[in-house]
C-alpha cells in the first residue's frame, strides 16, 4: 500500500500577515510617490485599511517603511529581483554584446517608471542618515550588479579602445541612472521610449568597438 503524503498547508495566520503588510507596503508607495515624504503615518494606515499601531508595530519607523516601499518599487508587483527579470534570463543566454546592452535598458525601463516618482521625492530626505545610509547600501548592491553586466559585455567581446571596466560601468550608471532618466522626463520631455533607444545606442556606441575593428588581444574575460 502506498502511504499518502499530507501535502502542508500554509498557515493562514502567515498568509494575512504577509497580505497585510504588501497592502500596507503598496499604500506607503503611493502615497510617498504622490503626497512626498510628509504624507502621515495615518493616511497611509487608513489607506492600507489598518490601525495604525499596526502600521508602527510591523514597521516601527516611517523610515523602514520608506525602504520597504523603495524595495517594492524595485522589486514590483512580482517581487522579482532584476537579475531574474525575463531580460536578464534572455541576456544570459546571448551571444552578442548588444543583446547585454537591451537587455539592462529593458530591466531599467520596466523599473524607472516606478521607482522615479518615490526618488524624486526621497531627495528631501537627505538629512535623514537612516534614510541615506538604506539608500547608500541599495545603490552599493546596483554598482555591483552592473559591473557583472559589463562583465557579461566583456565575455562577449571587448570593449572600446581607451574604455576599460571601472569607465564602463560609470558609462552605465549614469547613462540609466533614474535621476537622470527623470530629468529627461519631468523636464525635458522625453518619453521612456525615446530615451531607452536612445541609450542602447549611446551604450552600444560609448561601450563597444566601432562595426568593423579587429578584436584587441585579451579583450575580453577569460
Amino acid at each position: 500500500m502506498i502511504p499518502v503524503v499530507a501535502r502542508s498547508k500554509a498557515d493562514p495566520r502567515v498568509e494575512r500577515a504577509a497580505a497585510t503588510r504588501r497592502r500596507m507596503v503598496k499604500a506607503a508607495y503611493h502615497l510617498f510617490s504622490t503626497q512626498g515624504l510628509n504624507a502621515p503615518m495615518t493616511t497611509i494606515a487608513e489607506e492600507a485599511g489598518v490601525a495604525v499601531q499596526t502600521l508602527y508595530f510591523t514597521f516601527h519607523t516611517k523610515a523602514h517603511l520608506l525602504m520597504a516601499a523603495h524595495d517594492y518599487a524595485v522589486l514590483g508587483e512580482e517581487d522579482i529581483e532584476p537579475q531574474n527579470r525575463p531580460a536578464m534570463v534572455r541576456m544570459r543566454g546571448a551571444s552578442d554584446q548588444r543583446s547585454v546592452i537591451e537587455a539592462i535598458v529593458q530591466v531599467s525601463r520596466e523599473i524607472i517608471p516606478r521607482i522615479g516618482p518615490l526618488l524624486w521625492h526621497m531627495q528631501t530626505a537627505v538629512g535623514d542618515p537612516e534614510v541615506m545610509s538604506s539608500l547608500a547600501h541599495r545603490e552599493s548592491l546596483r554598482v555591483d550588479g552592473y559591473a557583472a553586466i559589463i562583465d557579461e559585455l566583456m565575455r562577449r567581446g571587448p570593449l572600446r579602445d581607451g574604455v576599460d571596466r571601472q569607465t564602463a560601468v560609470d558609462i552605465l550608471l549614469a547613462l540609466t541612472s533614474t535621476h537622470f532618466v527623470m530629468f529627461l522626463m519631468r523636464e525635458r520631455g522625453w518619453t521612456l521610449g525615446a530615451w531607452s533607444e536612445w541609450s542602447v545606442d549611446c551604450l552600444c556606441d560609448r561601450l563597444l568597438p566601432p562595426p568593423g575593428q579587429p578584436p584587441r588581444r585579451g579583450g575580453g574575460l577569460s
